[in-house]
């Protein structure tokens, strides 16, 4: 059976499913899928002594190495209005889609969320996602900017909150110009 005819399976299959190969794969492997953007899980010496890695249902090609999450319950994906709000924010500071992984957080377990460092992200926009799920002081601010291990966090309200509020997009605004050096 072909991979693209393996799409079905996430209709019958809910919980994580975790790739694990057998052998070393070949320099013509995509790292990435492309029918799904997510990252396929790879062998390594490290990994061979851990426990698979989680396959993360992302958008995005995660080229800047940028994670944006997001909190939806009832979607997968941003609202299509969300998705053009944030489509602008990205523009603003010289990005689009495919230098960012998207993460819809609701999607992931909790267990799994100390395995979000895979992406390599050296920024993470957080948008209604609690500091707690990300191992933040409860306390953390938003509209903050974090700096932990030469990597940078912002941790900002929901989008449709921010998109609503004048004094949300102006204190947005500002921080991702000192986040991305503007």
């Amino acid at each position: 059976m072909l991979q693209e005819d393996k799409k079905f399976l996430s209709y019958f299959i809910t919980e994580p499913v975790y790739l694990v190969r057998e052998s070393r794969p070949k320099p013509s492997d995509p790292a990435v899928s492309e029918e799904k953007k997510t990252p396929v899980v790879q062998k390594s010496a490290e990994s061979e002594k851990s426990p698979a890695l989680p396959i993360f249902p992302y958008q995005g090609k995660n080229l800047k190495k940028v994670l944006v999450l997001f909190h939806h319950a009832s979607e997968e994906k941003l609202a299509q209005k969300e998705e053009i709000f944030l489509g602008k924010i990205l523009h603003a500071v010289n990005l689009n889609f495919d230098d960012v992984a998207l993460l819809n957080i609701n999607l992931i377990k909790p267990e799994e969320y100390t395995h979000l460092t895979h992406f390599d992200a050296k920024v993470w926009l957080s948008f209604g996602v609690k500091s707690e799920k990300l191992a933040f002081k409860p306390t953390t601010t938003p509209y903050e900017i974090i700096t932990d291990s030469g990597v940078r966090y912002l941790l900002a309200d929901p989008l449709e909150e921010i998109q609503q509020e004048k004094d949300k997009k102006v204190k947005l605004w500002n921080n991702l110009k000192l986040l991305f050096n503007q």
